[in-house]
């Protein structure tokens, strides 16, 4: 008797399978960019979905996978993501303000609620990479095998220009 098939469930079983397939892709491009000092584009984390899923669950998946990682108060991994202009996004940003209060101030000049501007996110994200690549230094994260992983992966360092 042949098998029926329901599109529902196919669609949630290939979106699940996807969703997996993203979190490693992800977990191990934050590994090697820290191991290698380098940053990882938002553009190519975008790239790991392949179109699937919205924003706000491609950003539930990163702050899953930065938690999974490491304690963001000890070394917040998402301070590798960069923009055009080589920044995390401001996901990062509110992690970093809670979990380094007096160090945002400092940066901000003393006020919590003041916005940085660019010169001071840049000065923030530094400082937290600094943290991540010495935390990336003593740690053994693992490297899972992904059929899908690439030597080519486009990763850049926080000093090398984003576009090509």
């Amino acid at each position: 008797m042949p098998m029926v098939k329901r599109l529902g469930v196919e669609k949630k079983a290939g979106a699940l399978a996807l969703g997996e397939s993203a979190v490693v892709r992800i977990r191990e491009a934050l590994i090697f960019a820290a191991r290698a000092q380098q940053v990882v584009r938002y553009r190519d984390f975008h790239a790991f979905f392949g179109g699937a899923g919205t924003l706000r669950k491609r950003f539930e998946l990163l702050d899953r996978i930065v938690r999974e990682l490491a304690d963001p108060a000890d070394a917040d991994y998402g301070s590798l993501m960069a923009n055009s202009q080589g920044l995390p996004g401001p996901e990062f940003l509110r992690r970093y303000r809670v979990f380094h209060a007096d160090e945002y101030e400092t940066f901000v000049g003393g006020n919590a609620f003041t916005r940085p501007g660019s010169a001071q996110r840049l000065r923030i994200a530094l400082t937290e990479r600094r943290r991540v690549y010495l935390h990336a230094r003593h740690q053994r994260l693992p490297f899972l095998e992904v059929p899908v992983w690439t030597p080519t992966l486009p990763i850049r360092r926080p000093e090398s220009p984003t576009k090509p």
